[in-house]
């Protein structure tokens, strides 16, 4: 019984070690196409905001970084 528990809890050990790095990685590429995405909209000319609306453009890049997400 004390071998069963052992591998149950090295399992368990294991897959929430694994769970906890993944959910990491995918933490830190979700702040990098941030980051990214901001510094990139910093460098755009205002002629590029003059024809945008502020809601569509916070629109697109919400909903690109929560599909993002959803496939990481």
């Amino acid at each position: 019984i004390a071998v069963i528990g052992t591998a149950f809890g090295l399992g368990a050990g294991v897959h929430w070690i694994r769970n906890w790095g993944f959910n990491a990685f995918a933490q830190n590429i979700q702040h990098d196409v941030r980051t990214d995405t901001y510094d990139k909209m910093q460098r755009l000319n205002m002629e590029f905001f003059s024809d945008k609306q502020t809601g569509e453009m916070m629109s697109i890049l919400s909903n690109d970084v929560n599909r993002l997400e959803r496939f990481l």
